[in-house]
């Protein structure tokens, strides 16, 4: 059975993807909580993902999907990072490859944080010792950072969109994955939105036979969804698509599905419309933000957007869910989905109210 465990981190993204045959793929890491505050909610994920993984410290594949702080935060000072000695004390978690958007490694340094910052370095160290990392696309200014540190371009270093990454394979894990973005022309000769230019995957699960898809599209807006889709359609790829669960873009941002909220319910793009239509029966979609507010609101999640992805949810037989409510917003807790010969399922645990949770100190006041 494959696993893909959701933390409540608030607006801001972290997923471990668990296989049946024991590799870890992490996407993004982003620790907020404020240890201090009682009233936030949000999970400890520097305690949260080390009890996750249990004895594990080392896991196969972390994946930051672009260098926005809600999806880097707290990297530094969790994973071990092999150009520098002062970031590799035995309790942190190691990266046996890395994967990040040629984006990630070409920005500069002034307009990153600490924690991108350190990731670049990594990224850029490892693509000098030619081994544990993967860029994906290839943009002129990558190609030329490449050549001038005499690095050359290899299966073994560069995906590109519409491509199989090669790191896993359906006959011996289990999994795979498909490459639907960055693209290389989108990015030309200069550097732009960084949401723009992420890690957006199609991943593969199979079991007994049986294969689940899931789409993983980080922040991309609705325009770059729509471009996907149009790609997806010219190369006859349309398969690619597919998904039985899907993590809602930019936590459920009404931009990632049209150039207008709405006044109830987001009307989709037509080309955005259109994924939404390519999922499977009982349809899974999850969305990594925020309770769901009940008026509009200048920062996601929207609740224009949420009505949009409920009915997709209810046409499929499928569900929506909200990592900061779930079980409850007063209690989130990992939101875990097993997929298996039956498809994907989000875990259903006895909710109430332990001891412990009895007497959990109440919010402060004012």
């Amino acid at each position: 059975m494959h696993k893909v465990t959701f933390f409540p981190i608030g607006n801001a993204d972290s997923f471990l993807v668990e296989t049946a045959n024991g590799k870890r793929i992490l996407f993004d890491y982003a620790h907020w909580r404020t240890g201090e505050d009682e009233s936030d909610r949000r999970i400890d994920l520097s305690s949260a993902l080390p009890s996750a993984l249990g004895d594990v410290r080392t896991l196969d594949v972390v994946a930051f999907t672009h260098a926005d702080r809600d999806h880097v935060s707290g990297a530094k000072d969790f994973f071990f990072f092999d150009h520098d000695p002062a970031l590799q004390a035995e309790k942190r978690v190691r990266m046996s490859r890395l994967w990040v958007p040629a984006k990630f490694v070409l920005e500069p340094t002034a307009d990153l944080c600490e924690d991108a910052q350190v990731i670049r370095k990594e990224a850029r160290w490892r693509l000098r010792q030619g081994q544990g990392v993967r860029v994906f696309s290839q943009p002129k200014l990558l190609r030329r950072w490449l050549d001038q540190s005499g690095i050359a371009v290899t299966d073994n270093l560069v995906s590109d969109a519409g491509t199989v990454v090669p790191d896993f394979n359906l006959a011996t894990d289990g999994i795979e994955f498909f490459v639907h973005s960055p693209f290389a022309e989108w990015m030309g000769s200069d550097l732009v939105e960084r949401n723009e230019n992420a890690l957006v995957l199609q991943a593969t699960f199979e079991s007994s036979g049986v294969k689940t898809h899931a789409i993983f599209p980080a922040d991309v807006a609705y325009e770059k969804l729509a471009a996907i889709v149009k790609a997806t359609k010219l190369h006859g790829k349309e398969g690619r698509l597919a998904w039985d669960l899907i993590k809602i873009p930019h936590h459920s941002s009404w931009k990632s599905l049209s150039s207008a909220p709405g006044v109830t319910e987001t009307t989709p793009d037509p080309d955005v419309a259109w994924l939404y239509e390519q999922h499977g029966l009982n349809a899974k979609l999850i969305s990594t933000s925020d309770p769901i507010p009940t008026a509009d609101t200048v920062q996601p999640p929207h609740r224009q957007a949420a009505a949009y992805y409920r009915s997709v949810a209810r046409r499929s037989g499928g569900e929506f869910r909200v990592t900061m409510e779930h079980p409850t917003q007063n209690n989130p807790e990992l939101l875990v989905v097993e997929i298996d010969n039956r498809g994907a399922t989000i875990v259903k645990r006895d909710y109430r109210p332990s001891i412990a949770a009895v007497q959990r100190p109440a919010p402060r006041v004012g």
